[in-house]
């Protein structure tokens, strides 16, 4: 009996050993997903108490006007970017079903041509229609996933985007504007102090007793608000360009052509009517979008999908 257990059995190092060869250190998509949504709403959340309950009494005390305006800036970055975050998040009416080919194509069973079946979701799906692994549905005229609001963006949510992107950048250049105002009052950036920004030399300046826990907390804050301000600028760029050029990110990177139309057409297609479009900037209202998201009049003699 001793025997078999000493040949059998493995002792908590081989088990440790073990389970550590085996695991996976790979983050799954899905996890990404809500990491980034986590990471969204707990910057916002940060960002709005720290903004509103601390900077702008501090930097503004005394000054009424100052101080309400300030406040009315940070509530007002609040409001847009959820709401265009709950825009993109809601664009459920993105989603491929079987109805829509019913509308389109009244009484036929086959695939109509140019169309895809998708295996995955077992529906008939129009042009420009890409099946998401992570949303497990084909989404109508799909740019791509993101992962800060955990959804796809497609032909009735990139407005939505587009301006949720807007307004990180802005909301990211306020916060750093009332950071800095702050910071570098005892903290100069065009110093030798100034290397303090950078999170790891300001976590040893702290041990060294040279700045508080505090602006150490601010100075991670900086950093993190200017990394997603560099983002923010991208995707809007990208966006924009992407909304222009009647494109989405895989027909761009494939080099496909085959729908684009003049610049305005593309422009209606994404935000509606021109004159609307500042509007939207202010609030994200309904808007009756050029197409539908389905029908695509193909520009080239090629006619296969790819």
């Amino acid at each position: 009996m001793e025997l078999r257990e000493r040949n059998t059995g493995s002792t908590l190092k081989e088990k440790l050993k073990t389970h550590y060869h085996n695991r996976n250190f790979q983050t799954d998509e899905k996890d990404a997903s809500r990491y980034g949504q986590m990471f969204f709403w707990g910057m916002v959340v940060s960002l709005f108490f720290e903004s509103q309950f601390f900077l702008v009494p501090m930097l503004y005390w005394g000054d009424v006007w100052s101080t309400v305006i300030a406040s009315a800036l940070v509530w007002f970055t609040l409001f847009e970017c959820s709401i265009n975050w709950m825009g993109t998040f809601f664009g459920q009416n993105n989603f491929v079903t079987s109805e829509i080919k019913e509308e389109t194509f009244p009484g036929v069973s086959e695939t109509p041509p140019g169309w895809i079946n998708c295996l995955k979701c077992q529906v008939d799906a129009p042009p420009r229609s890409h099946h998401c692994r992570l949303c497990n549905r084909c989404v109508l005229k799909r740019d791509h996933h993101c992962f800060f609001t955990n959804s796809c963006v497609g032909f009735y949510n990139q407005r939505f985007f587009v301006m949720f992107c807007a307004y990180m950048v802005w909301g990211n250049l306020y916060a750093l504007f009332l950071q800095l105002s702050y910071t570098t009052q005892t903290i100069p950036v065009f110093s030798w102090d100034g290397l303090a920004y950078i999170p790891m030399i300001g976590f040893a300046y702290m041990l060294m007793g040279h700045i508080s826990f505090f602006n150490l907390l601010l100075i991670v804050h900086v950093f993190f608000c200017f990394m997603c301000l560099c983002g923010g600028i991208f995707f809007l760029g990208w966006q924009i360009i992407l909304a222009c050029a009647g494109l989405t990110s895989y027909e761009a990177w494939k080099g496909i052509p085959w729908y684009r139309r003049t610049s305005l057409e593309n422009v209606r297609s994404v935000f509606g009517s021109i004159w609307k479009i500042p509007f939207q900037l202010l609030f994200p209202f309904r808007v009756d979008q050029c197409g539908n998201g389905v029908e695509w009049k193909i520009h080239s003699k090629t006619v296969k999908y790819q």
